[in-house]
């Protein structure tokens, strides 16, 4: 049969629009794809959208663009686990970007990697595929252990070359890690995402594909941690054909941009006017970070583009955001992020795909705890009960409007290209709608700021100062009244789970009346909100921080709780003693007289337990306070408060072992609190208190001698060349009983001083001797100690070297998988360098042990132990200077640490031996070093 050419004609036309409805069908009955690309630390309120034409053409022109999008954590690891989860910080208690308190460990040890979005994807049939950074601390040595779940297949970027734009580590699947030296990290993430894609595409079900370049984050270059010294961070790199451009580029001069007065609250407020000098360094700054986005912006056209050849692009929705903002000269800020400006938690949010109009602007509230359940929406899948978030109205998806987004922070403020801030806690809020637009937060020091951003866009004219201020009003209503408010809803919120972080109204008002602030701001609700618990902060825990610095990892929770930690309200692991009990070397004591079963946990030795008759007897007498309470008296620390300002008063600034400012009587150990204690009975000069110091202190020593397989035991630790996968080396010397040494120090001190003073720990010298803690006045007369308290001396010694904790790598090694604030590690180094000295001094009182008597100094050699510390076994830097020890507050200290380092003054980086005390003898008589120590 012949057909003619029209027929023919008509016949293909035909099969071509019947092979396009099939596709077109197909695509209806297969559900969307899932293209999601999300920068690190891009920025939205400086600009930086309008460097990238081809991300702005591909999303902004053709998607939806979320005006009011906001991080709830303005960092990294935390604000990623809250993406991948839908839940807050506080709900997922990744609250940083490395261990203990965050990282890919922590995010490992909270059982997540289970249970967040990629294997959710994966077990609603979705090819699942991820390329570049995961998050914080998912390392060279720790990818494997274990690997993320959740992917069909998956190509890491891990630390420690995560940020090290031109020698990035990857690491594909199961394989091991490889190097990429000489690349430019962007275009090697490039290569990796376009390959996941070609798999996606050729795949049969609907894939979902995560591509998450570093850029614009600084740049690093691999080598911190492992006692490489402080952290430092610089300007990104671009790839070599954008070095040069945006030569005029400058940061946005806007009215917070180094502003002549100081903004903000907390060590924001302090910060010093920036001269020239450094504008032209943040400027600079500014363009690198315009300059590496352009591969990002070269990435995102390659990857729309290969859709838009295939015929997934219309069953698809791309999405493109940042995991928080960034700050560069705002507010007077080095650049840097982690604070709750909406420089930091405002980020691009754009959304293309199937039903999504084009160039759209929405400027609803929406965060990244509504990703999660948007993408389920989009997918069809049942939303989860312990979403934090809600549907974000895209499309046909319906969502639950709210106004308010959350913001938390805990610990340092990472500041980029300088040193961090030690101290950055606080809680925050933001409310914003067609009718007002307000920020409130409380910082950990209880400062707190409002801004009306309505008059006030860019935060700097704090209003909460101005409370009081008569005819200040916001909305036409007074200031302490709309506080109230706020405060009240910020207290439901910086605890909510699920629906009670949506709809936080429901809890101040269940029957419905007030849904939003409006509704609140009724005067009928005037009382009900004034007389609300307020927003606060107890105390600063930066001593209990350092305390748990040298513990385990934070425990899981148990149902039964020992009585500190109880009282404390923090994690109990249930031990006996409880994990923090024994750290701290406390008594552990359980109400319910069922101790738990007996855990080989860090030395914990008890105090003299019994009070002699001699201490009771103080109650007769005109004392600062009642007796010194037993160990087993434990919520009486109170009573310990006189004696320890009489310590401080009169002997600490002979002998600064001790950090004045941190010191808090509730979270040391009750050997350390009696040693102290003692000294303060001593310094009363009242004869009857120093029977009772002399009564105690005997006690003391024995049960200090008693007990020395707790304290003298070794510790693990890592060598340099142990291997640093090693599980067990991870504790290390984090576990130093620190406390457990100044007490036996202190114990030893007070010796010197009675034998000083003709004191054989049986009679009292009367004499009032105010001279007590210095060396003799003779410099012939050599003091010494009792045998007993000589053989304590040798085993503190010995034990202090074979645990290696007068040397600089392992010292810095206690912090080496913690990065703990850079407070925390400056007095917890300094703690030991003054720990090193003072025993130094001790010994040099005592005599050398070539000098010593032969009967003493057999006495003095105990196995491989030796009575003498020597000035060479002092492996480490000198001290830093006493204003800084002495500081009388958390935040004085703060800010002269950050002056100190920024001119060079302190020495958390002693990697130089030639600086170190044991092997540079000038600072022994030069002006670096504080003679009274030898």
């Amino acid at each position: 049969m012949k057909v003619s050419a029209n027929g023919l004609a008509l016949t293909c036309g035909f099969m071509a629009a019947l092979e396009a409805g099939l596709a077109t069908a197909q695509l209806a009955s297969k559900p969307p794809n899932f293209l999601f690309i999300m920068t690190d630390d891009q920025d939205l309120k400086l600009d930086s959208l309008s460097y990238m034409p081809l991300t702005t053409k591909h999303m902004q022109d053709k998607g939806m663009s979320f005006n009011n999008h906001f991080v709830t954590t303005a960092l990294c690891c935390p604000s990623r686990v809250s993406l991948l989860t839908g839940r807050q910080a506080h709900n997922t208690n990744v609250t940083d970007v490395n261990p203990p308190w965050g990282g890919y460990p922590k995010f490992i040890n909270q059982g997540f990697n289970d249970n967040y979005l990629p294997v959710w994807m994966q077990k609603a049939g979705y090819d699942t595929y991820y390329t570049g950074k995961l998050m914080n601390s998912h390392s060279v040595d720790y990818y494997d252990k274990p690997y993320a779940a959740g992917f069909n297949g998956s190509d890491f970027v891990l630390d420690p070359y995560t940020y090290d734009y031109m020698n990035a580590t990857y690491q594909r699947n199961h394989d091991q890690p490889v190097s990429y030296l000489g690349r430019h990290t962007t275009e090697v993430l490039t290569e990796k995402a376009m390959g996941f894609l070609e798999d996606a595409l050729t795949g049969e079900r609907p894939f979902f594909l995560t591509v998450t370049p570093i850029a614009p984050h600084s740049n690093m270059n691999g080598t911190y941690g492992a006692g490489a010294g402080p952290l430092w961070m610089d300007e990104p790199i671009p790839e070599e054909r954008h070095k040069h451009l945006f030569p005029e580029a400058k940061v946005p001069r806007t009215a917070n941009f180094n502003p002549e007065e100081p903004t903000g609250a907390s060590w924001i407020h302090n910060l010093p006017y920036r001269n020239q000098s450094v504008i032209d360094y943040n400027d600079h700054y500014y363009r690198q970070r315009l300059r590496a986005l352009q591969g990002v912006d070269e990435l995102v056209d390659s990857l729309i583009a290969r859709l838009e050849a295939s015929s997934e692009i219309d069953n698809t929705y791309i999405i493109y955001t940042s995991d928080n903002g960034f700050h560069i000269s705002q507010h007077r800020l080095p650049p840097g992020k982690t604070c709750a400006f909406d420089e930091d938690i405002r980020v691009p949010f754009f959304i293309r795909g199937p039903g999504i109009p084009e160039g759209q602007q929405q400027d609803i509230v929406t965060t990244h705890i509504d990703i999660a359940p948007t993408l389920f929406s989009l997918a069809s899948l049942p939303l989860r009960d312990n979403f934090d978030g809600t549907p974000m109205p895209i499309a046909d998806v319906e969502g639950t409007l709210h106004e308010h987004v959350a913001v938390e922070y805990w610990g340092q403020a990472m500041l980029e290209g300088t040193p961090t801030v030690p101290n950055n806690t606080y809680k925050a809020l933001r409310i914003l709608s067609q009718e007002y637009n307000l920020f409130y937060s409380v910082w950990c020091n209880n400062e707190h700021e409002l801004y009306d951003l309505s008059t006030d866009p860019y935060q700097v004219n704090n209003l909460h100062p101005h409370v009081e201020t008569k005819n200040a009003t916001i909305l036409g209503y007074d200031i302490p009244a709309v506080i109230d408010r706020l405060d009240a809803l910020l207290l439901v919120l910086k605890s909510c789970k699920g629906r009670t972080c949506i709809k936080p109204w429901e809890v101040l008002h269940p029957d419905g009346s007030v849904q939003d602030l409006l509704d609140a701001l009724r005067a009928q609700y005037d009382e009900f909100y004034h007389d609300q618990p307020k927003v606060s902060y107890d105390r600063d825990s930066l001593r209990r921080h350092i305390r748990l610095d040298h513990g385990p990892d934070e425990p899981t929770r148990v149902s039964r709780a020992c009585r500190r930690c109880r009282l404390a309200k923090i994690r109990c692991s249930g031990g006996a003693p409880c994990s923090r009990c024994s750290a701290q070397t406390r008594q552990c004591v359980y109400d319910d007289r069922q101790r738990p079963q007996q855990q080989d946990q860090q030395p914990q030795l008890s105090a003299s337990t019994q009070p002699s008759p001699t201490s009771q007897s103080l109650e007769d007498h005109t004392l600062p306070c009642s007796p010194l309470p037993t160990v087993e008296d434990h919520d009486s620390t109170a009573h310990f408060l006189p004696y320890i300002h009489l310590y401080f008063a009169h002997f600490h600034s002979h002998w600064p072992v001790l950090h004045r400012a941190t010191f808090n009587a509730s979270d040391e150990p009750p050997l350390l609190l009696q040693a102290v204690s003692v000294i303060g009975l001593w310094v009363s000069n009242k004869p009857s208190a120093r029977e009772a110091a002399i009564s105690l202190h005997r006690k003391q020593g024995h049960s200090i001698l008693a007990q020395q397989e707790k304290w003298t035991r070794a510790l693990p630790f890592q060598t340099e060349t142990s291997n640093n996968n090693s599980t067990g080396s991870q504790a290390t010397a984090s576990r130093c009983p620190v406390a457990t040494y100044q007490a036996i120090l202190l114990y030893l001190i007070f010796s010197l001083i009675l034998r000083s003073h003709g004191i054989n720990h049986t009679t009292v010298n009367n004499n009032n001797n105010t001279d007590i803690c210095t060396t003799p006045r003779s410099l012939d007369l050599t003091l010494s100690l009792s045998p007993m308290d000589q053989h304590i001396l040798s085993l503190l010694v010995s034990t202090c070297l074979r645990n290696r904790i007068f040397y600089y790598p392992q010292m810095m090694e206690r912090y080496h998988h913690t990065m703990q604030s850079v407070t925390c590690i400056w007095i917890g180094m300094e703690e030991l360098k003054r720990l090193g000295l003072a025993m130094y001094r001790l010994c040099r009182l005592c005599g050398r042990e070539n000098d010593l008597p032969g009967s003493e100094k057999d006495e003095a050699i105990v196995g491989n132990g030796r009575l003498v510390l020597r000035i060479s076994d002092l492996q480490y830097p000198p001290p830093d200077s006493r204003h800084l020890w002495e500081a009388q507050s958390d935040r004085e200290l703060s800010r002269l640490l950050q002056m100190e380092a920024c001119r060079g003054g302190t020495r958390l980086d002693g990697r130089d031996e030639g600086n170190w005390i044991s092997s540079c003898g000038r600072l022994l008589d030069g002006a670096e070093m504080e003679q009274w120590w030898f």
